[in-house]
């Protein structure tokens, strides 16, 4: 099941009948790495309604693998609309790895939401002496900053995209294939395009 969601990240595919399939898969399938490569396929067919996904599934998912995907798409795609989920998320998911807690920290401050400083306070506190303290430091020093001196702090923090993701848009017709026709030969089945 696991290869089949990520075959249907291939270009050329018919995304509108492609993405509910896949965000059915992130929903409803009950092993993680399945979700994990139904996550992954999705980063090919990126559109304004993901995130909402991405934001209940950050949540819920427990499995590790099915997290991390889930993590690093989010963190690609985060928009305004991220910082409060990712707040809670530092709230609520406390078996998150150090290195994960890092990325989040370090979007939360290129997000700029001041409303974010207690989550990451917290964080901080939790971490006392070790690089993840610091970044949370710096983070809370950028959101307590005006705009001018926020950029210039924020300059040496990575904000690059986790995933390579490919927009769609919904309203934008499908890749049409010509039929598929199939031909028996001694040879075997012969497949004409």
């Amino acid at each position: 099941r696991a290869r089949c969601a990520e075959s249907l990240g291939a270009p050329g595919l018919p995304a509108s009948e492609v993405v509910p399939l896949l965000k059915q898969v992130v929903q409803l399938d009950p092993e993680g790495y399945v979700r994990a490569a139904a996550i992954n396929a999705l980063a090919q067919y990126t559109h304004a309604d993901l995130l909402v996904l991405l934001h209940e599934r950050l949540r819920k998912e427990r499995h590790p693998v099915g997290f991390q995907a889930t993590l690093d798409l989010s963190l690609t795609l985060a928009d305004e609309s991220t910082s409060g989920h990712l707040s809670r998320l530092l709230d609520e998911h406390p078996h998150m790895k150090p290195e994960q807690t890092l990325l989040v920290v370090q979007k939360l401050a290129h997000l700029g939401d001041p409303q974010s400083i207690p989550a990451i306070f917290a964080v901080e506190q939790k971490h006392q002496g070790t690089k993840l303290a610091k970044m949370c430091r710096l983070a809370v020093t950028i959101l307590e900053s005006g705009e001018f001196e926020a950029q210039n702090m924020l300059e040496p923090i990575p904000n690059q995209p986790r995933v390579p993701t490919i927009p769609w848009d919904p309203e934008s017709p499908d890749v049409q294939l010509p039929e598929l026709a199939v031909e028996s030969t001694a040879d075997g089945l012969d497949f004409i395009r």
